[in-house]
């Protein structure tokens, strides 16, 4: 199975924009905690989530291709398990992005904002 790693990594490549973004909000909420403990934990774990979730994925589909033969799997129990990690990883991707929605509408502590106008 040492075949997997250089074609599950260049999906992981590809899913790059969306690794980095991820890290920037798990290097940012920290940053923002005093401010918004709530919120910044929400989008840590979010981050997170979404993060292992696009590395992870890639693995397990290419493990899966390559393992078909070697398992002697017929095509139908092969969609079925590669249909099992596209909801597994569709539903921990869409909780991630619930608590990124979550953690935009929840309140947070007032920071430094400039005094409003005079009128």
């Amino acid at each position: 199975m040492k075949d997997i790693v250089f074609p599950a990594l260049m999906q992981v490549v590809a899913h790059a924009p969306v690794l980095l973004v991820c890290l920037v909000g798990m290097i940012l909420a920290p940053v923002c905690w005093r401010r918004g403990p709530l919120p910044s934990l929400l989008v840590l774990v979010a981050c997170g989530l979404i993060l292992a979730v696009s590395v992870a994925q890639p693995f397990i589909t290419t493990y899966l291709v390559h393992a078909r033969a070697e398992m002697d799997w017929s095509r139908v129990r092969m969609g079925q398990l590669l249909g099992a990690v596209g909801i597994g990883t569709n539903l921990v991707f869409a909780a991630g992005l619930g608590m990124l929605v979550a953690a935009a509408f929840l309140p947070r502590k007032p920071g430094n904002r400039p005094p409003a106008p005079p009128g």
